[in-house]
């Protein structure tokens, strides 16, 4: 084993001083450098840390300080009807409770590292393309991977389906493993990814979906048996296990929340673009597959040309660069936000406090976090009515909080204007107190 690994590491050195080696090894370090410049420029103002993380993390930091794993995770908020919901899985719990005690609860930080799973998703994709088919599909692969826009932005954020394309990579492969080897082992790790992938997003159902219907198939022409769909749902049982005993729990409460709510959403964002996060492994080597079959008799100058030019529009579509993070209100940045949760915290005539920021939701879920680590802790979200001081961030000078008629703010009854203070951007901080 070890002297086969020494000749493939030789081998590989072998390729790299040939002209073609060096050339993919050139674009192989242009497109890391522009993967890590493109995500970390201006970083603190254009990642993402509003609602969903505000809230996330705040869930977690008492999860651990409570020293009780959940089995569930947050609730899907994009399928909540009548004000009832289904629930994802805990593992996106587990690994930000993790992060949050490496990182002594350091969002921006945290928000940083979630780019390795990126960055370590696309370096699998481009060795294991570049092994198995050819090295240029692989660095193309990398190459739309570094710089598409979308991903970029959206790489950006603590949320559940940034943790997909990682564990997606690794479905794939144990179940393209599984379809040539036919071996039991091979479904029940695929049935293991499956049931994990499952637990930071529902899309991965047809996942489920779509191995059923290749068994299926198989199993009618005698290519697979029964026992490799039993290992497979073994697999998939195991890698849920959380979800699944708190649905054994309850009832079956998520499974018949799902089926009541999730044919029949109360919002638009019903498909979206990280739908399709849990299939960037076939997407890519579809990807890879059509250039390599449409490419292989073409010169490797102009298959080479070929790849920087995909990369290249792409990497334009990325300018101007954003000042803000892709779903962020416009100047609500985590500096900014760090900035008001500091006045707050300095502010020693505050007493029975509650936050709000009319800005995104009243609530102010990323607020709350903020004001929360410099040890002050506001009220609750049911504490509005028995708050004698009220913080509201709020678009424009208008001295608002004696206009909105939203109940966290109106509520507090007669209250009384002491100042504002203009955050640039439109955005405004007040500070009101009850009569």
């Amino acid at each position: 084993m070890k002297k086969n690994r020494n000749l493939k590491v030789k081998k590989l050195i072998s390729q790299l001083k040939t002209p073609k080696g060096f050339a993919i090894a050139i674009l192989f370090c242009i497109f890391t450098s522009i993967f890590w410049i493109l995500r970390l420029y201006n970083f603190e103002n254009t990642m993402v840390f509003s609602l969903d993380q505000g809230e996330h993390m705040q869930e977690v930091q008492e999860m651990v300080a409570l020293k009780k794993p959940r089995l569930i995770g947050p609730i899907v908020g994009t399928r909540v009807v009548e004000g009832k919901g289904y629930f994802i899985g805990p593992y996106y719990y587990y690994i930000l409770g993790v992060l949050g005690v490496i990182f002594s609860w350091n969002v921006i930080a945290i928000t940083k590292f979630m780019l390795f799973y990126w960055f370590l998703s696309s370096l699998i994709l481009f060795v294991w393309i570049g092994r198995k088919l050819d090295w240029l599909a692989g660095v193309l692969v990398y190459g739309i991977f570094a710089t598409h826009p979308y991903l970029v932005q959206f790489n950006k954020m603590i949320i559940n389906p940034n943790f997909l394309p990682l564990v997606s990579v690794f479905l794939v492969y144990f179940l393209w493993k599984a379809l040539s080897k036919k071996e039991n082992k091979y479904w029940f790790l695929t049935g293991i990814f499956t049931g994990i992938a499952f637990s930071f997003h529902f899309s991965i159902l047809a996942w489920f979906i779509l191995i059923g219907f290749i068994w299926f198939v198989g199993f009618i022409r005698r290519i697979f048996n029964i026992f490799h769909l039993i290992f497979f749902l073994i697999g998939a049982t195991i890698g849920d296990l959380p979800y699944l005993i708190f649905d054994l729990r309850h009832n079956f409460y998520n499974f018949k929340t799902f089926i009541a709510n999730g044919v029949n959403p109360n919002s638009d964002l019903w498909l979206t673009y990280y739908f399709s996060f849990g299939f960037l492994a076939v997407m890519f080597w579809l990807i890879a597959l059509i250039f390599f079959f449409t490419t292989r008799r073409i010169k490797f100058l102009f298959r080479l040309l070929l790849i920087g030019a995909i990369t290249i529009v792409l990497l334009l579509y990325n300018f101007p660069l954003p000042k803000y993070g892709i779903t962020m209100q416009p100047g609500w940045t985590v500096t900014k936000q760090k900035y008001v949760a500091g006045i707050i915290c300095d502010d020693k005539q505050k007493r029975n406090f509650e936050v709000a920021t009319a800005i995104g939701d009243l609530r102010g879920f990323e607020l709350r976090w903020w004001v929360r680590q410099c040890g002050d802790i506001p009220l609750g979200y049911d504490g509005y009515p028995f708050a004698d001081t009220l913080y509201l961030v709020d678009w424009g000078e208008t001295k608002s909080g004696f206009d909105l008629p939203q109940w966290e703010v109106s509520s507090i009854g007669n209250r009384k204007y002491d100042y504002s203070i203009d955050l640039g951007d439109r955005i405004w901080f007040y500070r009101f107190t009850r009569q």
